[in-house]
């Protein structure tokens, strides 16, 4: 296997752990800060702190599905840095995750409905396609891009033997 496969490999297995993790996670964590400011610290009635946590990421991951997956295809077509993209994947999850459910929260506050869950997912897509135009610029220039250009006077790495 080549060089260029494993890093593909090794940035597709990270985006399918870590950015439904991170989505999962902000989403909770939103979820928990939005409980807390409307009815306090006790508890939630029906499913407590940690089915509402469940039930916050689990809503959140599946609005923002469609921008999870065009961030995965867009980091494994780009073959950005690992470091970079991981790093920068899993942030941008987790404002997707928290975008999601706010938004889902703002349409309908008492239920979360198919129309809330909408409107996330365009929400979210809208973002990512915002961010990764904006970033492919900056990494174009990077060396290990692979659609930068190389360097002039720069050997070819082509061999015709």
């Amino acid at each position: 296997m080549n060089q260029k496969s494993k890093h593909r490999t090794a940035n597709i297995l990270l985006g399918i752990l870590l950015l439904p993790l991170g989505t999962f996670m902000g989403a909770g964590l939103t979820g928990w800060a939005f409980h807390v400011k409307t009815y306090g610290m006790r508890a939630p009635e029906m499913f407590g702190w940690i089915g509402a946590f469940i039930l916050y990421g689990v809503v959140a991951a599946v609005a923002a599905a469609p921008a999870l997956t065009a961030m995965l295809v867009l980091a494994v077509v780009r073959c950005t840095p690992h470091g970079t993209h991981a790093a920068l994947s899993t942030l941008l999850s987790l404002v997707l995750g928290s975008l999601a459910l706010i938004i889902c929260f703002l349409t309908n506050p008492k239920d979360i409905g198919l129309s809330g869950m909408i409107f996330a997912g365009v929400a979210c897509l809208l973002v990512v396609g915002i961010v990764e135009s904006l970033m492919s610029k900056r990494l174009q220039n990077q060396a290990l891009h692979a659609t930068s250009e190389p360097a002039p006077g720069a050997a070819s790495s082509s061999h015709d033997g």
